[in-house]
């Protein structure tokens, strides 16, 4: 499992709309509650990146915590919660609970999938 450290270091950065080929803009789908939260957390994850601290080891990750981590963490599981309705929500859903397709969650149990297999159900 790659650590947040990694993550942050090896992952490349995407605009959401960059990745959505269709590219959706109904007012709705950009304002809607998923979208909200994914818009806060890629900032989070923006800010954590291009943060500098004097601190190192566990002082760092400590700091790294408080300042992103944890309230990203807050913001996933709230993010995770809500039903997608449309495909960009589903997409938003997708990049934030892969980390920005550096992950995946377990195809039986992750929420994610058990949604997309609803989804097409």
């Amino acid at each position: 499992m790659m650590d947040r450290r990694t993550f942050m270091t090896t992952a490349p950065v995407f605009s959401f709309a960059s990745l959505m080929a269709s590219g959706a803009t109904a007012a709705d789908e950009t304002d809607s509650e998923i979208m909200r939260l994914y818009r806060e957390i890629h900032a989070i994850e923006e800010a954590a990146a291009d943060h500098q601290t004097d601190l190192t080891g566990d002082a760092e990750d400590e700091e790294q915590d408080r300042l992103f981590w944890e309230p990203r963490e807050v913001m996933v599981d709230q993010l995770m919660a809500l039903p997608a309705i449309t495909a960009a929500e589903f997409a938003a859903k997708l990049i934030v609970d892969t980390l920005n397709g550096q992950a995946l969650d377990d195809w039986h149990t992750g929420a994610l999938w058990k949604e997309a297999r609803a989804l097409v159900a």
